[in-house]
């Protein structure tokens, strides 16, 4: 259950992530700063349905392996659930397969993003249950 309401607060995470991606970018250039809403809750909206169905099973598998260091299971799920969207849009599409350095830093943040929200949310809960017991 820990691991559905992560999908649904990871896409917020994700968006942090990104807006500061893209204030790095817009520095670095000396681009105008810009913010939108729009953007905000396009990324929730494509975001969510991503992490519930890919990032949650594959948040099992992490855990039932439990080999090496989390975050960077996690990212490399990011990098390899990245490439299988990628490769399904591009056999729907007829398109060839690209996969940019911008988007692989994509997943990397929404895989990050998942392992950040799932971590918050058991130390959330190992906090309560230690008050409950007290």
């Amino acid at each position: 259950m820990l691991k559905v309401i992560a999908a649904f607060l990871a896409p917020f995470v994700l968006s942090f992530f990104f807006i500061l991606y893209n204030l790095l970018g817009m520095i670095l250039s000396n681009d105008p700063l810009t913010f939108s809403f729009g953007g905000f809750s396009f990324v929730y909206i494509f975001a969510l349905p991503a992490f519930l169905f890919i990032a949650v099973p594959a948040s099992f598998i992490i855990e039932r392996v439990n080999k090496g260091v989390r975050w960077l299971n996690y990212i490399l799920a990011g990098i390899i659930g990245g490439g299988i969207v990628i490769f399904i849009n591009t056999v729907n599409s007829n398109q060839d397969f690209v996969y940019t350095p911008d988007a692989i830093v994509a997943y990397m943040l929404a895989g990050f993003s998942f392992y950040l929200t799932i971590l918050i949310l058991e130390i959330l809960e190992q906090k309560f249950q230690n008050n409950e017991d007290n």
